[in-house]
């Protein structure tokens, strides 16, 4: 972890390119994607630094949607979890997954050619997607749970072995 000094430091630079931009504020980004990390990287490209952190915390939810989506080299664990799922659960799977896909594809054209300003669009573009997929994921995650929670009930019951 940083020092107290260099994480300030941070934010006041962080807070300039807010200003300047519309950005989130520090607190609303690092509650949702941790950007306090990128403090220990001494860099000049602070909001690039940024998009590489959010762009790690997006890929975790990302790749969740892909085992979803295709479980053929999945923990075992997850083919249970699938088999649970109904069409409307497949049809969320699939929207979050697409916008995942969309923010992957601005990645690739940002990602080519470095601008402060087309980072910090993409930086405020994922932030109020992440917003709005966080109440899906959410639903889809207490379901999930729920469904494992029985399925493990009704195992217990059967005999193995």
């Amino acid at each position: 972890m940083a020092d107290k000094g260099s994480l300030e430091d941070f934010k006041k630079k962080y807070e300039e390119l807010r200003v300047k931009y519309d950005l989130p504020s520090f607190k609303e980004l690092n509650e949702s994607f941790e950007i306090e990390c990128v403090v220990e990287e001494e860099s000049d490209l602070i909001l690039r630094r940024i998009r590489h952190q959010i762009m790690d915390r997006v890929a975790v939810n990302f790749r969740l949607m892909e085992i979803f989506l295709n479980p053929s080299n999945a923990p075992m664990f997850f083919f249970n979890i699938v088999k649970s799922f109904n069409s409307q659960d497949k049809s969320l799977i699939q929207e979050v997954y697409n916008k995942y896909v969309e923010i992957e594809l601005d990645v690739f054209q940002i990602e080519n050619k470095y601008a402060e300003k087309f980072e910090a669009e993409f930086i405020k573009k994922v932030y109020k997607e992440n917003e709005k997929l966080k109440n899906k994921l959410e639903s889809l995650f207490e379901k999930i749970r729920k469904n494992y929670t029985s399925l493990d009930k009704k195992q217990d019951k059967s005999y193995f072995g």
